[in-house]
């Protein structure tokens, strides 16, 4: 109904309490596997979410492509300073590449900076939407990639650098870039992330990433023990002729870099060649502590690095399904909360055919697109949906009473049977005339009153 209107104008208020968010807030992987669920969902994705989501990935592939050509194509300022044979190789391969140069450093670096103007734009619509829920990680990134191309597309050095056709650029513009460059490819992972195929394992690297953070504390207490020692017992050596060398060289002999030779034979080797930077003074101590290094740095705490890696794999996995269904969520709320409202209400379905059985021709787009929550097997499930534990143990104890019972019915019978037969030996005893013993009779007597109490049994000796 047109005059119908939501409880709420606040876009953030309704993807909190969208039906699915709850679900995936609260965990409940059967709910979100549902049929019912997976169709709202895929309803949504179909209608709008894939489409902006793919405009999006487009429109972000072509930038990261151009930065990424400016980047190579661009003559690095270290060049200038380099000896006369690598300007003479940077010059002939300018020259023969002059098509290349052309379409990413003069019309690339217009594009670049476009669709970064473009991207910030739509950072601040974003911003101003969400509030703050803006706050993250990912969108604190965005800000910093598009902020730092820019920066570095720009030509400071040049006089006119619009009609510059050789960009040059500064030392700290060539240190932007390489961070830019960096953030580019990495805020790229994180836009697939969201991708269902291949989201899960770029969920696992950030399981792994966050666990490592935790740990980096106890990582970097043992990274400075060691690295103080060894400059304390070999700062002569150029490799630990600093702290702060020193840090990264420990850090670095952790995965197992340790050119043990270069550090330990050096002075052998070299005899009376041997400089200062060579020797070896404390040579007890020094391997003392190296083997201390190698059992605690190399094995110990590598090992549990990967147990901990391992761990978080197999978390991730476990929750596979519900991770997969949570990032579809998340997208297409996210989608859908940037929608004006008569957009959305365009898109509000009450009746949708399904056709679980519709094959797909393209086994690429069936690869892509289908939705097994939605298949023939699916919905019988859904229809018939698994038990729970009490109500198996429910169905168990029905079967049970109910084995009892017919096991009951049997007996009663058997009973009446036998009953039967010994009236039909009484009856041809008192027919040939035997005699029978008092006792006999007695108990005899008793099974007959006993019979004749029983309406049923009697009523079948009377026939």
């Amino acid at each position: 109904r047109e005059h119908v209107q939501a409880y709420s104008t606040d876009s953030n208020v309704l993807k909190k309490n969208h039906p699915l968010h709850i679900m995936v807030g609260s965990k409940r992987e059967h709910l979100l596997a549902h049929p019912l669920s997976t169709s709202l969902l895929r309803h949504k994705w179909t209608k709008y979410g894939r489409y902006i989501y793919y405009f999006s990935l487009i429109i972000y592939l072509v930038f990261l492509c151009f930065l990424t050509g400016y980047l190579v194509t661009v003559r690095p300022p270290f060049v200038d300073s380099a000896d006369n044979d690598t300007q003479t190789q940077w010059q002939n391969w300018s020259a023969n590449n002059t098509s290349v140069i052309l379409v990413f450093s003069v019309i690339g670096k217009f594009i670049i900076l476009g669709l970064a103007a473009f991207h910030i734009f739509k950072e601040v619509i974003q911003m101003i939407v969400q509030r703050s829920d803006y706050l993250t990680l990912e969108n604190l990134l965005e800000w910093g990639l598009y902020t730092l191309s820019v920066l570095f597309v720009i030509d400071v050095e040049s006089g006119d650098w619009l009609s510059s056709t050789q960009p040059t650029k500064a030392s700290w513009q060539w240190e932007v870039g390489a961070v830019a460059i960096f953030l580019a490819w990495f805020d790229l992972i994180l836009f697939i992330r969201k991708f269902p195929r291949f989201g899960i394992y770029v969920v696992m690297f950030t399981d792994i990433l966050t666990t490592f953070m935790k740990f980096a504390i106890v990582f970097l207490l043992f990274v400075v023990a060691f690295a103080l020692c060894f400059y304390t017992l070999l700062s002569n050596q150029w490799s630990f002729r600093t702290v702060e060398v020193s840090l990264v060289k420990t850090a670095v002999m952790m995965i197992g870099e340790f050119e043990f030779d270069s550090i330990f034979h050096n002075f052998e080797d070299k005899g009376d060649q041997a400089e200062y930077s060579d020797q070896l003074f404390y040579g007890p101590t020094t391997y003392v502590i190296f083997v201390v290094f190698l059992i605690i740095g190399s094995i110990i705490i590598m090992n549990l690095l990967v147990g901990l890696a391992v761990d978080d794999i197999k978390g991730v996995q476990e929750e596979a399904v519900l991770e997969r269904l949570a990032m579809q969520v998340d997208l297409t709320l996210d989608v859908e909360q940037n929608l004006p409202e008569f957009i959305r209400k365009r898109f509000v379905r009450k009746l949708e055919t399904m056709k679980p059985n519709s094959i797909h021709t393209n086994a690429l787009k069936a690869w892509l697109f289908s939705d097994s929550a939605t298949s023939a097997q699916a919905i019988a499930k859904a229809l018939n949906p698994e038990k729970t534990e009490i109500e198996k143990l429910q169905e168990q104890q029905e079967d049970l009473m109910g084995a009892v019972n017919e096991l009951r019915y049997r007996v009663k019978n058997m009973k009446y049977q036998n009953d039967r037969l010994e009236e039909l030996l009484n009856a041809l005893v008192d027919q040939a005339g035997l005699k029978v013993d008092e006792e006999d009779k007695i108990e005899k007597d008793e099974k007959q009153r006993v019979m004749k109490s029983r309406p049923g049994m009697a009523r079948t000796k009377d026939k």
